[in-house]
């Protein structure tokens, strides 16, 4: 595989007091993605991921396992069963719904980590492990 594989968040506005979806997007140019597993961690005192919804294309079609038990901690995971051929391109894997706790100007760091990212033919890929999104509250 040896088109680059990336995942990203989506950059969104955090208003104090309010809740924001945040997109967690794949970028895969020729690789067929089937399931993808991540560890967010974040400041639980400013934000609380809430709920994690299913994404678009093939991963419209499955809600994601959830864990949100923790402060400051969340996992998921979330498969598609549609398709072997695709997604490829970019696309959402799953959205964050997201509680605004903290104050304007507090900055927020939520830090995404991939677990597993596997493709439809069950090969464990190796793409982006860690990313940090980080934005003021306003």
């Amino acid at each position: 595989m040896s088109k680059t594989i990336q995942i990203s968040l989506s950059k969104t506005n955090l208003f104090a007091g309010g809740q924001s979806l945040i997109d967690v997007r794949v970028k895969s140019p020729a690789t067929p993605i089937g399931s993808v597993a991540a560890r967010l961690t974040y400041p639980a005192n400013l934000v609380k991921i809430k709920d994690i919804q299913k994404g678009d294309a093939e991963f419209e079609e499955s809600a994601p396992l959830s864990n949100l038990t923790k402060d400051g901690e969340a996992r998921f995971i979330i498969q598609q069963a549609s398709s072997l051929t695709s997604p490829i391109g970019e696309f959402i894997v799953a959205r964050l719904l997201i509680e605004v706790l903290g104050q304007p100007r507090d900055v927020v760091n939520i830090h995404f980590q991939s677990v597993g990212l596997v493709s439809t033919d069950s090969v464990d890929i190796n793409g982006v492990k860690t990313i940090d999104f980080k934005t003021k509250i306003k």
